[in-house]
């Protein structure tokens, strides 16, 4: 796949799953992603779940080039049962990957959606950086780039 790749966002809500012979270790928004956070494309079996998987696939392609992420003509799938998305979050916005600098989104984009899913202004990277790892724990202190800087405890 020479497009970007479908990660799981551990900044928001997902499940681990546990048991013998499972070939994925977690979900998020319906979708199995492997020990490494990778989306388990082998395990995306119903037609909502591809549906979705390139729904995020497009917004992902989209929020990298820097376009806006409304669509009209994509409309949303119905959630699989048992799926509960009680945040509304319908973004791709990762921000394990971005603080990982393995996704790049425009300034205002990355303090809008740290707005909107955290309830809380951020006004510079390294403050959104501090907040993201040492307060929600998306990351541990040694998986953040230098350049983002967050203090060291």
């Amino acid at each position: 796949m020479t497009g970007p790749k479908l990660k799981l966002d551990r900044s928001r809500a997902f499940a681990t799953c546990h048991g013998e012979g499972l070939t994925h270790a977690f979900e998020q928004d319906g979708l199995p992603f492997d020990h490494q956070g990778d989306l388990a494309m082998s395990m995306v079996k119903t037609p909502a779940q591809k549906a979705l998987v390139e729904k995020k696939m497009r917004r992902l392609t989209k929020l990298q080039a820097g376009a806006p992420n409304d669509d009209p003509e994509v409309q949303e799938p119905p959630p699989p049962p048992g799926a509960d998305d009680d945040d509304g979050d319908d973004t791709a916005m990762n921000f394990e990957a971005w603080l990982k600098d393995e996704v790049q989104y425009p300034q205002h984009e990355v303090f809008k959606e740290a707005r909107r899913r955290f309830n809380k202004a951020f006004t510079n990277y390294k403050a959104l950086a501090e907040f993201l790892v040492f307060e929600e724990q998306v990351l541990g202190p040694e998986d953040v780039p230098t350049k983002l800087g967050p203090k060291s405890t």
